[in-house]
């Protein structure tokens, strides 16, 4: 029986409103879905199915391939839905749930195509004898779901995957669907199989074609790294924002698997305390290079602490301390990394070095020497890929620095 809502055009908005919940703008602070990004795809409309019946052995012409219904108020280039209505067999070479275009001989009398760009078609059905009993075609106004419709759609999904994979997924046959192409359920069941991948993995990153690591720069396209080669004790601080376009580009970034990379070093010098500070920050037993991702914070070192609650969607507007590592030989100080978030497209960290001890009873504190260095780079996600000979993004995001205070 006819069906009010085709499925073919529920499948497919379906789809689409799967691929935009992780292809477009995140819904809220703390959203788990969503990357940022333009939806290429639309939803298409549904439109209620008018019957018309005809009985296989006497209203078919079998040589001539024409369908006889009174009446039929077909439009040409009508597309029309084959339902078999429980009989078996079908009229060969229909296909049950197909579609197929109308052309108009008369007012009572049709002829079906698989095409139809407007103007001409093409691809007549060849109908087979063989059926009987009666059979329906269901008429709607327009075409329910066309080739380009199906191609952004098929963009979507294809650069969600590859942005996830990589090469790991390879664009199919399916993506070349001619003009004037009907398009069927199984050429989505592909993308839906697609689909329950990238809901799976929509925090994956695989492949490094789909990220750049650079160094963070400002509006002028400089470094925000901090440098310092004067001796110090007391507490340094270098001070730097993330800046984004609007929130859900920042929110985007997290979730498509940016981040920020923290990696201090002090090189030269010579001393205790100057030892003590290498071994705070260093890779062998301090607290190495820092990342801040979606996930919070991860360090690369052994030594320090994490507060692992904090990530980006539960920031507050005042600092919170995210890592801590104390010295060895010199116990009170200390390195931390701290994190806030000023606005929804603004996001400011702290990487304060406090010297903060002194030999008792002297008054006088040695100095922390060498070179000091503040280096802050940027895991953008910033993917692409051709299909049909066209480069589309899989994602992209612009992102810029501030310093707040230097070392």
């Amino acid at each position: 029986m006819p069906t009010t809502t085709p499925i073919l055009a529920t499948r497919f908005n379906n789809l689409q409103s799967r691929i935009a919940a992780i292809y477009g703008p995140p819904s809220s602070a703390s959203s788990a879905t969503g990357y940022g990004q333009t939806v290429r795809s639309g939803q298409v409309e549904s439109f209620d199915a008018t019957s018309r019946t005809f009985n296989a052995s006497t209203n078919v012409d079998y040589s001539s391939n024409r369908i006889t219904i009174s009446g039929h108020n077909f439009a040409e280039g009508g597309l029309v839905e084959y339902d078999a209505n429980g009989n078996d067999p079908i009229v060969e070479t229909l296909i049950e749930d197909a579609h197929y275009y109308v052309k108009v001989i008369s007012s009572n009398v049709i002829e079906l195509y698989f095409e139809y760009d407007g103007t001409t078609f093409s691809r007549e059905v060849d109908l087979l004898s063989g059926a009987s009993g009666t059979h329906i075609l269901n008429y709607y106004n327009t075409d329910k779901i066309s080739a380009d419709d199906y191609f952004q759609l098929y963009v979507d999904v294809a650069t969600a995957r590859i942005h996830q994979i990589g090469n790991g997924f390879i664009v199919g046959n399916s993506a070349f669907i001619a003009a004037g192409d009907i398009i069927e359920l199984s050429y989505l069941t592909f993308m839906e199989g697609v689909m329950t991948q990238i809901e799976a993995d929509k925090f994956l990153i695989a492949d490094p074609g789909q990220v750049i690591l650079e160094s963070l720069k400002d509006g002028s396209n400089s470094s925000i790294d901090s440098v310092r080669t004067s001796p110090w004790n007391g507490t340094r601080r270098h001070e730097f924002s993330l800046n984004f376009t609007s929130t859900a580009q920042a929110r985007g970034f997290w979730n498509s698997a940016g981040e920020i990379r923290i990696n201090p070093s002090l090189t030269g010098g010579s001393g205790q305390k100057t030892g003590d500070w290498r071994s705070i920050i260093g890779d062998t037993n301090g607290i190495g290079y820092l990342t801040f991702s979606r996930t919070g914070t991860a360090k690369t070192g052994p030594g320090g602490s994490i507060t692992s609650s904090i990530t980006p969607y539960n920031l507050t507007s005042s600092y919170q301390v995210v890592m801590q590592i104390n010295g060895a030989s010199y116990g009170n100080n200390r390195y931390r990394l701290y994190a806030r978030k000023v606005s929804n497209t603004e996001y400011r960290f702290r990487l304060e070095f406090a010297d903060l001890d002194s030999p008792g009873g002297f008054g006088i504190d040695e100095n922390v020497n060498g070179t000091l260095r503040s280096n802050i780079q940027i895991y953008r996600p910033n993917g692409n890929v051709v299909i049909g000979g066209t480069s589309y993004n899989t994602v992209s995001f612009t992102a810029t620095g501030q310093n707040i205070q230097t070392l």
